[in-house]
């Protein structure tokens, strides 16, 4: 009796463990332009005046916050969004303006 309560316990600890995996962007082969943190953080970042078009640095995504680094070539610009599932908003956003001589 006290083995099958074992193996029931481990069952359930597996199952979130695989979900959790699962459901988190970047590991469960999901694109990530297509998160809508990403995509919160890109609108924004397409306002910001650059030299060139803004490309994914690097990212990070954890269950309720990411951050983005995007660059174009001179400037830095960093996102850093929260919230989960479809809504997500940006919270933070700093820019590096420098002159570039191309």
């Amino acid at each position: 009796m006290n083995k099958i309560k074992v193996i029931k316990t481990f069952l359930i600890i597996l199952i979130i463990v695989f979900v959790s995996l699962i459901s988190t962007p970047g590991l469960g082969g999901i694109e990530l332009s297509k998160t809508p943190a990403y995509q919160v953080c890109y609108q924004l970042i397409l306002t910001a005046k650059g030299y060139d078009v803004w490309k994914l640095q690097t990212s990070e995504i954890m269950p309720f916050r990411a951050h983005f680094e995007f660059y174009d070539g001179c400037n830095t610009a960093i996102c850093t969004a929260i919230g989960a599932g479809s809504f997500w908003y940006p919270t933070n956003v700093w820019l590096t303006i420098v002159g570039c001589y191309l």
